[in-house]
């Protein structure tokens, strides 16, 4: 009976490392998951808020004619 409760404590012991190993590469994919999507696109989203209101202002300052040199004589 002892050599049968070894052999299925030894089998025990097998799976709960290959659970290990799993729920390691499992955290490991995660973590990257996690990273690409800050890299891909909060970063990116980040960028937006900043260059948003800077194209706009241009974009506006733009047609804004009485700013522009050169037009002076034509209103």
């Amino acid at each position: 009976m002892d050599a049968e409760l070894a052999a299925k404590l030894n089998e025990l012991d097998a799976k709960i490392e290959e659970v290990r190993q799993s729920s390691h590469k499992m955290q490991r994919y995660f973590q990257i998951t996690f990273w690409v999507t800050i890299v891909f696109f909060v970063l990116p989203l980040l960028g937006l808020v900043y260059a948003v209101p800077k194209a706009m202002n241009s974009y506006t300052n733009s047609l804004n004619v009485e700013d522009m040199q050169g037009f002076e004589g034509l209103f």
